[in-house]
């Protein structure tokens, strides 16, 4: 892996610092000789340009940075023979249109010279990349952006064809996404767990993830997700679980106004512990959602999903909050389950699970205008 490491000069002039508010310089990696057209590799000239930028970057204090900007060609066809890793302190990026390729590789790690301080110099935005992997996998464990740092901004952010497509990783906290795109992945958005210094206010804003294996596959972090589509995941929308023989999971998934669309999906759509397993015995391990749509497109023979959730974590006496998911207020249509629903509940309000009674489904509605609640 090419590993960037920035430097944060405090300049000086005769007359003092330099302040944020001055032109921040650009550098247009074709001046150092990036190409971007589809056939040479472009990893070195992103480097050079790269290293150039971080030079100019300066802290000004715990507030302020003077943040410089890298410069994609304009539309441009980048290829990276191997992952690029950079310092995202003060660096902004523009991509201009360009699409970046990995045909062989994982994609971009960006790391924090202040990763446990990250306030005042990781705001710069990184917008509009285009990042396109080997291709969709469960199994490569390629990453098209892996985040190894805090207080970032993407801004219409396009990952496909990887195993991951955004991985969290450690010292990764408060991560904005406005209207991402992230499809054709084995997982679109991943928090694995083990992780450190990791997990606060992972949220997104607009945008999709669809068309992965697993839209959501969380597993120690607190991910929010504003107004997005979960649309034609193949196997889950949304997973919170983590192997029960390496710790349980201590994350939440919380969905505000999504839409969440299937044709037939291989599982449930809401998955909470692993099946069969009554893994994740804690408290903190939940999925909220408030508001929105879930709703199948396709009606074959013998169902389109095995449930709308299943909870299989694990109850533990006296702790009412552990594992829990709660439905509320959405728009709930044409489920046809192949689960074995527990009592009082069936088709489109499906719920199966060890531990089914730590799921709340409040004033939700059908495609026939029916209402439904069900609560413990």
């Amino acid at each position: 892996m090419r590993v960037l490491k920035a430097i944060f000069p405090l300049v000086l002039l005769s007359s003092g610092i330099v302040w944020a508010d001055q032109q921040p310089p650009t550098f247009k990696l074709s001046d150092y000789g990036m190409l971007c057209d589809g056939h040479h590799d472009d990893s070195d000239a992103f480097i050079r340009g790269a290293t150039a930028a971080a030079k100019t970057c300066t802290q000004i204090n715990n507030d302020e940075s003077y943040q410089s900007t890298l410069e994609f060609p304009h539309r441009g066809s980048c290829t990276f023979d191997s992952p690029i890793s950079i310092d995202a302190s003060c660096v902004r990026i523009e991509s201009n249109g360009s699409v970046l390729h990995f045909p062989k590789s994982s994609g971009i790690t960006f790391t924090s010279s202040h990763p446990t301080n990250p306030y005042g110099d990781n705001l710069a935005t990184k917008d509009r990349l285009h990042i396109v992997g080997p291709g969709v996998s469960t199994t490569s464990r390629t990453y098209g952006v892996l985040l190894n740092a805090a207080n970032l901004v993407f801004t219409s952010l396009d990952v496909n064809g990887f195993n991951y497509g955004v991985q969290i990783g450690n010292n990764s906290f408060m991560i904005s996404l406005y209207h991402p795109n992230l499809f054709s992945n084995g997982v679109g958005l991943y928090c694995p767990y083990g992780l450190t210094n990791t997990g606060e206010n992972i949220a997104t804003f607009g945008g999709a993830i669809f068309n992965n294996d697993v839209g959501i596959d969380n597993q120690g972090c607190d991910i929010v997700l504003s107004s997005t589509s979960l649309d034609y995941n193949a196997t889950t929308a949304v997973k919170d679980a983590a192997n029960p023989n390496n710790g349980a999971a201590t994350g939440s998934v919380t969905l505000l106004g999504a839409n969440v669309e299937f044709g037939v999906i291989k599982g449930p759509v809401f998955q909470l512990g692993i099946n069969g397993t009554g893994s994740n015995c804690n408290g903190y391990d939940f999925i909220t959602v408030e508001g929105g749509k879930i709703h199948a497109t396709v009606f074959p023979q013998g169902g389109n999903a095995v449930a709308l959730v299943d909870n299989d974590t694990c109850q533990l006496p006296g702790l009412r909050g552990g594992g829990t998911v709660t439905i509320r207020d959405a728009w709930v249509a044409g489920i046809q389950p192949t689960g074995h629903c527990v009592p009082g509940t069936s088709g489109t309000n499906c719920v199966i699970g060890n531990n089914a009674q730590h799921v709340k489904l409040i004033d939700l509605q059908d495609q026939n205008g029916q209402w439904f609640t069900w609560t413990h």
